[in-house]
Order: structure tokens, then sequence, then C-alpha cells
């Protein structure tokens, strides 16, 4: 299964969390950049992966996803360039 991780950082607060759906996580993401809470955010979508032997669960970042910033003129996104750590 894919879900879409969202994180967003700022000073001293900030908010992160999981959907299936990539608008979602960007407009949740937006939320904190738009609201003065996070001055960066990061929507990338993941693998969730889980133990046939045990109830945990983890998740597998693609590298596909967004970069946003927020800004006097609004939010402004761009495509990850990084890719996850294999």
């Amino acid at each position: 299964m894919i879900v879409w991780l969202w994180d967003a950082c700022g000073p001293g607060r900030g908010g992160r969390g999981v959907t299936s759906d990539r608008e979602r996580a960007v407009i949740a993401a937006e939320g904190c950049l738009r609201g003065g809470h996070a001055v960066v955010a990061r929507v990338e979508s993941a693998l969730v992966i889980s133990s046939t032997h045990s109830l945990t669960f983890g998740y597998l970042r693609t590298g596909e996803g967004l970069t946003g910033r927020g800004g006097d003129t609004g939010v402004r996104w761009e495509p990850l360039t990084e890719r996850p750590a294999s």
C-alpha cells in the first residue's frame, strides 16, 4: 500500500501526518506554512511495510514528492531532489 507522509518544520512548532492521498498531504502541509507554524514542508510517498510475525509496521520512503516553502507570495512547491538512503 502507498501512503503520503507530510511534515512541516518551523521555529518551535510544526506538524506531520500520514494520508492515503497526495493532495490531502499537500493541503495539510500548506496549512502549517500559511499559518506561520512552519517555514519548510515535505510531502513524500511511501510504501507501508508490515511484518507477518508481529503487529509492527513502518514506512519505506520512495523519494517521490515535493518540498514546499512559504513566503510573502504564498507557498511554492518543487520536486524533491534528494533520494532516500538505501
